[in-house]
């Protein structure tokens, strides 16, 4: 019988994320439009699609929870379709990993039966990367890689990578960390209105069809760079 390959998901099991864990508290940047709950025993949330947003204010790195999407115990009986937020955003669109190595990714991504949909190789701060995409859930996973190892310590794009000696949970094995999250919303016009100089105007995003903004880190004081996109075409 041959080995099982190791970038092979394991087969049979419906994986996605069930919930996303942030060292930031429930202040003026997450409180901005979106309705945070604050369940007895549970650190404030919110409820997006199919998952939920966990805020627990103790700084740390960001983790997140794999589970099967349609376990209620997982992600709250609630949480598959969401709260309605005031700033309209109602899915955490993708969530975007970097880390050193695409083939440890891509054996960590299988490991925990998520399969590689997509491969793509661009340019990200003058650095050739690769990115993997696999969903997850309602989510999709966005990891990133340098094409090639050997970066200079001194060049910009190594601030995306996680610290080699640092003990943080990492979403994706010792070499990862969850860089930004990007959210999407059925109608970023009025988005963009919620947030207004709190926001960057809307642009073209890669892709085709879809645009994007950013929210203004320094303006709402959060953590990770954070965007919000058109909603996905669903296919009928």
């Amino acid at each position: 019988m041959a080995a099982a390959d190791p970038t092979e998901p394991a087969r049979g099991r419906r994986v996605g994320v069930t919930s996303v864990r942030l060292g930031d508290g429930a202040g003026p940047g997450y409180g901005a439009g979106f309705v945070v709950r604050n369940d007895p025993g549970d650190p404030p949330s919110v409820r997006l699609a199919g998952l939920r947003i966990e805020l627990a204010g103790d700084s740390r790195p960001p983790r997140l929870a794999l589970a099967d999407p349609t376990d209620v115990t997982a992600v709250g009986a609630e949480s598959g379709r969401g709260d309605r937020h005031p700033n309209g955003i109602d899915v955490l669109d993708h969530i975007v990993i970097c880390g050193r190595s695409a083939d440890s990714m891509r054996s960590a991504l299988a490991g925990k039966g998520l399969a590689v949909r997509r491969e793509r190789s661009t340019e990200m701060a003058g650095v050739a990367v690769v990115q993997l995409f696999a969903p997850a859930g309602a989510t999709l996973l966005e990891c990133v890689a340098p094409a090639d190892a050997t970066i200079p310590m001194e060049h910009p794009f190594t601030a995306m990578l996680p610290d080699p000696d640092s003990a943080a949970v990492a979403p994706l094995g010792t070499d990862t960390v969850v860089w930004g999250l990007a959210f999407s919303s059925p109608d970023l016009v009025a988005t963009r209105a919620w947030f207004g100089e709190r926001c960057c105007p809307p642009r073209p995003a890669v892709q085709e069809g879809r645009e994007i903004l950013s929210l203004r880190r320094s303006a709402l004081g959060i953590s990770l760079p954070v965007t919000v996109l058109t909603a996905r075409h669903r296919v009928s």
